[in-house]
C-alpha cells in the first residue's frame, strides 16, 4: 500500500528531470526492485545507470547521513539493499 512507483509516476519523474538529472532509490523487496525496473524500462531517455559499491559505502559515511531510519531497519533485520539509479540523457 505504500508503493508510489507506478508507471505514471514514473513518466511524472522523467518529465520533470532536467537533462543529467538522476534518480536513486533503495528498496530491501526484489519485487518492489523489479517493478521499478519495469515501470522506468518504458521511458525513453532514461537510462539505469550502475551504482559502484564504494558509492553505496559512501552513502553511510557521509556527514549528512544519508542512511534513512527505513535503510537502517531493514540492515538491522538482515534485509540485503537493492539500489536503483536512473539518469536522464542530456
Amino acid at each position: 500500500r505504500y508503493r508510489m512507483l507506478k508507471a505514471p509516476f514514473a513518466a511524472s519523474l522523467h518529465a520533470s528531470l532536467e537533462p543529467g538529472g538522476r534518480i536513486d532509490m533503495a528498496t530491501d523487496r526484489p519485487v518492489y526492485a523489479a517493478e521499478n525496473r519495469e515501470a522506468f524500462a518504458t521511458l525513453d531517455g532514461l537510462d539505469p545507470e550502475p551504482l559502484e559499491r564504494y558509492e553505496i559505502e559512501a552513502r553511510h559515511a557521509a556527514p549528512e547521513g544519508r542512511l534513512t531510519v527505513f535503510e537502517a531497519r531493514w540492515r538491522a533485520l538482515g534485509r540485503e539493499i537493492q539500489f536503483l539509479r536512473y539518469r536522464k540523457e542530456s
